[in-house]
């Protein structure tokens, strides 16, 4: 399934300030290194993809690796303390980390345990909550930018839904929001062990707002 293969973000509380922080809130800013992200537009968003991106992932891998997982993103995060209000340091440290999520191989559910908490037939429906929301290129959708890279929305049951276009209900939706997601169509005549294209319906119970997206950006046997 694609969302295995398709990797790009986890939010929490956004907070407006100089700058929007995406790990924590900026309220609540203390430590010299939190300071400095909440100063900077650029480090906030290193934080916002650096945190998304650790998100997705955790969505994915295996069980027995999630816990060697999140002890491992709190061990980084005690480093980016060490950086204390250096712009310069945190920066760096955020790239690596970014390039590590990148071309780090982690070990990852199969197929068959992510495709089991999703709907099998057409009409049928589960209700799971919004896990990450953000552009295709992993930014807050939340800070407006000039060329916006569609749109990328994970489920806490291991699904996800992509569009090369901004969708304002999901735009409109909160990380932790409580869906019903029900199958509407599956793609025919896929090569074996493709079967992107599975379209869902995916209704926010919260707003009330409803989206119609792909699993995926390209149909079976596609890019």
């Amino acid at each position: 399934m694609s969302v295995t293969r398709t990797f790009l973000t986890f939010a929490v509380l956004i907070i407006s300030t100089a700058a929007q922080a995406q790990s924590f809130p900026c309220s609540l800013a203390r430590k010299p290194d939190e300071i400095a992200i909440c100063r900077s537009r650029e480090l906030s968003a290193l934080d916002f993809k650096a945190a998304t991106w650790f998100a997705a992932r955790k969505l994915y891998v295996t069980d027995e690796y999630k816990a060697r997982f999140i002890a491992e993103q709190r061990a980084w995060l005690q480093t980016r303390g060490l950086c204390g209000g250096s712009y310069d340091c945190i920066k760096n440290l955020y790239k690596d980390r970014l390039s590590y999520f990148t071309n780090q191989n982690f070990p990852r559910r199969s197929d068959a345990e992510l495709e089991a908490a999703l709907p099998h037939g057409i009409g049928q429906c589960v209700e799971t909550t919004i896990a990450v929301i953000s552009d295709r290129a992993g930014h807050d959708i939340r800070i407006p930018l000039k060329d916006r890279m569609g749109t990328e929305v994970y489920y806490s049951n291991g699904g996800a839904q992509f569009s090369y276009v901004e969708e304002a209900p999901v735009d409109r939706s909160r990380v932790g929001d409580r869906v019903r997601m029900c199958l509407v169509s599956v793609p025919k005549n896929c090569p074996q062990g493709d079967n992107r294209g599975k379209v869902y319906k995916t209704w926010n119970l919260r707003t009330g707002e409803v989206w119609s997206l792909s699993d995926a950006l390209h149909m079976c046997g596609g890019a």
